[in-house]
């Protein structure tokens, strides 16, 4: 029987970062990835020259994410997402997107009146406190005019990647927002694969053991330890655990924990239809972003800001937020072609490689109106020394945000733990 000070289950960007942290205080960290490869959603895929991400993927520059990454010494090169060719399309038309409140009152998008009512909304993004369990869609309704609530509602698709408003804890939908549009977002050279193969060489160089085509089929209390049972290899004893995957691969690895069985039922996931397209040539090079006001759609030139595709060529991602489980694949991405045809016109005998993701899981769960916005704590209650660590987990930011900063906050408890065990 093997044994480990931390055994780290899932190696996607959270469980990786898990176990550089704790290999990095000393712990002896094993690491279990079921797959092939390391990076979950953030591997990225090489076409020829061209580099995807599994989707549209940015880095928040204000977030819990680039701050870890920035104390785990994780380099990364890229740039920050501005452009004076950002557009908004609303009624068929593209209208050029302002970079800020102030720019907005001098714009067209919105008459006088949507322009003070947009900014007054926009005052009030860090006043948040009271809306954690009012859905976003409330909060949204107290703005009358019509276009400033749909550009408004734009907005807060393309920076919490939902749409499903009904459901999204106002509270949440205003920090993301606001900490979007302050600080801004980057596109990353390479893809978010760089960050992948950085956080394995540290993990490695930190004496993280990584074995990949390898998962568990339960984890068990086996006196003072956990018991992680493995296929092929045998139980493998550990002092803490830390899940760094989805709630319901959590909840069925731990039969015996209530709260991660809730936490798996109640869950609503977040998906979008992504549509990623290689270049040859960009048709129109003054066009970088699309951001639908009419409808839950966006499109971004990635290559605009980060190396992804050779000289003269480019890799555009169109997306869909979507709701619920209703929609017509085919028809989705006959619309986001339409949209690309729209934005950049001709790009059709450029095209060197499509890749369609009728519904790819952006994050397993929502911060919920009706949860008051909050999620499944590290620590799992009915399960001592067992932590979790993902997106749908912690107190804090959203997307990698929330995985990272659970990440930390679960290495710091198995610390902790190990910690207590040897003083007692």
């Amino acid at each position: 029987m093997g044994s480990s000070n931390v055994v780290v289950v899932g190696g996607g960007l959270a469980g990786l970062c898990a176990a550089v942290r704790a290999a990095s205080a000393g712990a002896s960290v094993t690491l279990l990835e079921r797959s092939h490869q390391l990076g979950g959603r953030a591997a990225s895929q090489t076409e020829g020259e061209h580099t995807f991400n599994q989707g549209p993927h940015a880095l928040y520059l204000g977030g819990a994410a680039a701050r870890e990454l920035d104390e785990l010494g994780i380099a990364w090169e890229g740039s920050r997402a501005k452009s004076p060719y950002f557009f908004v399309e609303r009624d068929g038309a593209f209208q050029p997107l302002p970079s800020g409140v102030l720019a907005l009152l001098t714009s067209s998008v919105l008459g006088f009146g949507g322009k003070m009512q947009f900014a007054s909304a926009f005052g009030k993004l860090t006043s948040n406190q009271g809306f954690e369990s009012m859905p976003l869609s409330e909060w949204l309704a107290r703005v009358t005019d019509p276009r400033a609530r749909a550009l408004l509602a734009a907005l807060f698709r393309v920076t919490t990647y939902s749409a499903d408003h009904d459901k999204l804890s106002a509270a949440a939908a205003m920090r993301q927002l606001h900490m979007g549009l302050d600080r801004g977002v980057a596109y990353l050279d390479g893809g978010w694969q760089s960050l992948v193969d950085r956080l394995t060489l540290r993990a490695l160089d930190a004496g993280v053991a990584i074995h990949t085509r390898t998962s568990p089929v339960c984890i068990a209390p086996e006196g003072p330890r956990l018991c992680v049972h493995v296929p092929d290899v045998g139980p493998l004893l550990a002092d803490s655990v830390v899940l760094a995957a989805g709630p319901r691969t959590c909840a069925a690895l731990v039969p015996e924990s209530a709260s991660l069985a809730n936490a798996a039922a109640q869950a609503v996931p977040v998906r979008a239809a992504c549509l990623d397209v290689a270049l040859n040539q960009l048709p129109n090079a003054r066009h970088h972003f699309t951001l639908g006001v009419d409808s839950p759609d966006y499109l971004s030139v990635h290559s605009a800001f980060a190396r992804l595709a050779p000289e003269g060529g480019a890799v555009v991602h169109v997306a869909r937020y979507l709701v619920g489980d209703a929609h017509d694949p085919a028809q989705v991405r006959a619309e986001l072609e339409a949209l690309l045809d729209r934005s950049q016109p001709g790009w059709r005998p450029h095209a060197v490689y499509t890749r369609f993701l009728p519904k790819m899981t952006v994050a397993h769960a929502l911060p919920l109106a009706s949860e008051g916005g909050a999620r499944m704590p590290v620590a799992v209650p009915d399960v001592p020394r067992l932590f979790v660590a993902g997106d749908w987990v912690g107190d804090e930011g959203m997307l990698l945000d929330a995985a990272l900063a659970s990440a930390r906050r679960a290495a710091e408890l198995a610390l902790r733990s190990i910690a207590l065990r040897d003083v007692a």
